[in-house]
């Protein structure tokens, strides 16, 4: 298995400028490639807490040693995903078919020529760099960086028996997790339907 990792941030330009936003065929899917690549966010449990496993894909992720969940019947994989190393993914070329076909809304944003490539990775490296300041403010240690534990983080603040006091304490938490919560929404999920 190859691994595959972002590139330098200038070639990744120059490649992505050759391609140009708005192309369409192969070099558009190289062009999703290599910014999904210098990205991860939602490998790594920015964006998702869990992704979905097709039917026939449940033994390969226990076979990778992955952390699986269940619910209602249907199988998921536990996000951060094990696999996403230093901004690699040691299997790219193999990924399951929820991490093949997923689209965030800056990647299709960046498709259809609404982003410069530039602006997309600044996008993505101001939201890594909320995650880093949020984790340094949080009132208990974290398991994982995820969005998941920061929003079990907010849960505890805000169902504490103490709240309003609890709440005046971790304002500072509180707000930069409002704040991290609406960038995700705002750059990384498609708009509502009816908005």
């Amino acid at each position: 298995m190859e691994a595959y990792s972002a590139t330098s941030r200038t070639e990744m330009t120059t490649r992505a400028l050759k391609i140009g936003n708005g192309c369409s065929g192969g070099e558009l899917d190289r062009g999703k490639n290599e910014l999904c690549l210098a990205c991860g966010l939602c490998c790594q449990g920015y964006l998702h807490s869990k992704a979905a496993l097709g039917d026939m894909e449940r033994s390969r992720a226990e076979m990778l040693n992955m952390e699986i969940s269940e619910k209602k019947g249907k199988f998921f994989f536990v996000l951060p995903c094990p696999h996403h190393r230093r901004n690699f993914c040691t299997i790219y070329e193999e990924r399951f078919n929820v991490c093949r076909r997923y689209e965030c809304a800056l990647l299709e944003k960046w498709s259809c020529g609404e982003v410069s490539w530039d602006s997309a990775l600044e996008t993505i490296e101001t939201l890594r760099a909320r995650f880093q300041q949020i984790k340094s403010k949080s009132p208990v240690p974290l398991p994982s960086l995820t969005i998941k534990s920061l929003s079990d983080v907010v849960r505890q603040i805000k169902e504490d028996p103490e709240s309003p006091g609890i709440r005046e304490e971790h304002r500072e938490f509180l707000l930069d997790y409002t704040i991290l919560k609406l960038s995700i929404d705002r750059f990384f999920y498609p708009p509502s339907k009816g908005s």
